[in-house]
């Protein structure tokens, strides 16, 4: 039986008061041939009873239900039971705007990834990203990957339309072992098997950032989260044969996660006590060190003042250079 063209996954745990809105989303869409994969990991509040409420309205919705194993379980199931041709991946926090699924089908071209932008939304501010807000489609190299992790459009999954048969032809899966950067390394797997990434440069996907995900699961493993996604990152460079001003903006990306995780859970005033924090930092210095002359001002003076432990003076720095540009 043919259910839809897409394949829509949709990893859910304990939003009982958010799937509602992204389902509202999804079935406002002006394409219609796709279904709707509901993987529910283990919830514990009303996510599932909702789910069941909107799975009686509309017969393209199925749900599946997972032990609690965490988001990258979710998505695999998802792989496994979809059928379309093409995947895409919602978060259940989120929304589409109604032309997403039409724009991203309209551009589809062999061996080419094809995204579209999307909107951060905090509490207090949107933050778009867009690959070239003067060009409505971007057509780029994947050897590009520094651009497209310097404008934030590398990491997530969500914004992406996938080749169902090149993720089953390649095994490719979420590393379930991995807590943090798992959709870069998923992204990084998957460009192999393409020439192109093609850029609608419309934010059509809403990321509503409430702090909660990220600062909820954030802890003194963090680092080492970190540290395991960093070697899959570095083992895949290679073979993207990338010049040295792109690998250093990847390595500067990495540092800046470790940097942001630390901000994130208080852990920085830390570092001055905290020998193996200490260690994890040095070990990016030393990646990025030989690619400091790549880099931007404001990052080689970061470098400078990680490498004398002036960690206070570093965290003010960027503290400035964050306020100035939520002003701009």
């Amino acid at each position: 039986m043919d259910h839809g063209l897409i394949s829509i996954i949709i990893p859910v745990y304990n939003r009982e008061d958010k799937i509602g809105r992204c389902l509202d989303s999804i079935l406002a869409q002006t394409f219609h041939d796709f279904e709707i994969l509901i993987v529910d990991d283990g919830s514990t509040d009303q996510t599932l009873a909702v789910c069941e409420s909107y799975m009686e309205k509309d017969q393209r919705i199925q749900l599946f239900q997972i032990e609690h194993q965490g988001v990258s379980a979710a998505r695999n199931k998802g792989i496994e039971e979809a059928t379309g041709r093409y995947l895409l991946f919602v978060d259940s926090d989120d929304c589409i705007d109604a032309e997403m699924t039409a724009a991203l089908m309209a551009q589809v071209k062999a061996s080419v990834l094809v995204m579209c932008g999307y909107v951060l939304e905090t509490e207090n501010k949107a933050y778009v990203h867009v690959y070239d807000e003067k060009q409505a489609v971007s057509l780029c190299d994947k050897t590009e990957l520094a651009v497209f992790s310097r404008k934030s459009l590398l990491n997530s999954p969500c914004n992406k339309l996938y080749e169902h048969q090149i993720i089953m032809d390649r095994q490719l899966r979420f590393k379930e072992e991995l807590h943090c950067g798992e959709d870069l390394v998923f992204n990084m797997n998957y460009l192999l098997a393409v020439d192109q990434i093609l850029v609608i440069n419309q934010p059509y996907y809403h990321y509503c950032w409430g702090g909660s995900s990220l600062s909820r699961t954030l802890s003194s493993n963090s680092l080492l989260y970190v540290e395991q996604m960093r070697h899959e990152v570095y083992a895949l460079l290679p073979f993207y044969h990338l010049k040295e001003r792109d690998i250093a903006e990847i390595y500067r990306s990495i540092l800046a996660m470790n940097l942001n995780i630390l901000d994130a859970k208080g852990f920085y005033y830390r570092l001055m006590k905290k020998d193996w924090m200490k260690d994890k930092l040095n070990e990016d210095l030393t990646a990025l060190k030989p690619l400091l002359a790549y880099t931007s001002v404001f990052v080689r003076l970061q470098g400078w003042l990680l490498e004398h432990q002036l960690y206070t003076i570093e965290w003010l720095l960027r503290r400035m250079y964050r306020l100035v540009r939520n002003y701009q």
